[in-house]
């Protein structure tokens, strides 16, 4: 489906600041150095929204819902396709005979005689280089290559609640826990089956890269299951290629506002009228936001014994200014 025609884009933005700024309503029409203040403004503002000032002296900063999505990954099933040998002179790598190596491999673990090592690097279609030596291990061998980490979207920050199964493949959760504790999970059993626990950890990237986040379940997959979680994310500024921002249509106003704001102080060297506006158009999407999470998300006035929010959707909300009470 299209965009609304209704709604503000990038354009729209930086037509506003520059107007607001003095130097007419066309960015187009600017020199570079005064397009660079613009964007800079803009830059600014859209910071302003997406971790927005606390509303009141002592209230917490709004989160947005919409930062904060919902996504699905799938497990990864183990691999066993043909047979192996480990060489007596070079025992860091693995040779596979009958097979091809899946293009993760370099994520996983073989499992050699039920001993897990960790894979380095997949150099190519039937050789593995492991992050330690593995003993000899002669020609026709059978192995297990399990997948040990997931990397996940450039823009994922953090994990958000517990992951969940799909109807039908499980009846718990799988919680997220610190990578220590998957370490001790480990110590205790080199198995596979379905993932009861995940921690997220960091690659450490090679220079000129960015660094990634990525999934590691306990125990490894033995099977493809899709699992749901809630993530925080990462935002990108606006650009002439990134043209609407997130939250809809509305809250491109609360975004103009913000964007008027934040030119005007930049030229007064002070916030001035545009603020008060702003902080109006911010209090009406927060409420907005606030109201949307009670009335489709139910009432929660209950907690489970692990903390978690539990309630029940209620035709018959009652409402106090605007928000529904329990």
């Amino acid at each position: 489906m299209a965009e609304s025609d209704l709604s503000l884009q990038y354009t729209d933005f930086v037509n506003a600041i520059s107007d607001e700024l003095g130097w007419g309503s066309s960015y187009a029409g600017l020199a570079a150095a005064r397009q660079a203040v613009v964007d800079d403004r803009l830059a600014e503002a859209y910071r302003l929204c997406l971790f927005p000032p606390p509303l009141a002296e002592g209230e917490a900063p709004h989160r947005w819902s919409w930062l904060k999505p919902i996504r699905t990954i799938t497990t990864t099933a183990p691999y066993d396709t043909g047979t192996i040998e480990v060489a007596a002179g070079s025992l860091d790598k693995v040779t596979l005979t009958d097979g091809v190596w899946p293009s993760w491999a370099a994520d996983g673990q073989i499992v050699i005689k039920g001993v897990a090592y960790d894979v380095l690097t997949r150099d190519s279609d039937t050789q593995l280089t492991l992050a330690i030596d593995a003993p000899e291990t002669a020609a026709g061998t059978a192995y297990t290559l399990q997948r040990r980490y997931y990397t996940l979207e450039d823009d994922f920050a953090a994990l958000e609640g517990p992951m969940t199964y799909e109807p039908g493949q499980c009846g718990f959760k799988v919680a997220v826990v610190g990578e220590g504790k998957l370490r001790e999970l480990r110590q205790l059993r080199v198995g596979s089956g379905r993932p009861t626990h995940v921690a997220v950890t960091w690659t450490i990237p090679a220079p000129g890269s960015a660094q990634r986040a990525r999934m590691e379940f306990y125990p490894v997959a033995n099977a493809a299951y899709l699992l749901t979680y809630r993530c925080k994310i990462l935002v990108n500024k606006l650009s002439s290629t990134n043209i609407y921002p997130l939250g809809g249509m509305e809250f491109g106003e609360t975004v103009m506002a913000a964007a008027r704001a934040c030119a005007e102080k930049w030229r007064l060297r002070a916030p001035g009228p545009r603020w008060p506006e702003f902080m109006q158009r911010l209090a009406a999407s927060i409420a907005a936001d606030r109201q949307q999470g009670a009335e489709h998300l139910s009432i929660f006035n209950h907690l489970t014994e692990d903390g978690e929010a539990y309630g029940y959707a209620s035709p018959h909300l009652v409402t106090y200014n605007g928000y529904p009470q329990p």
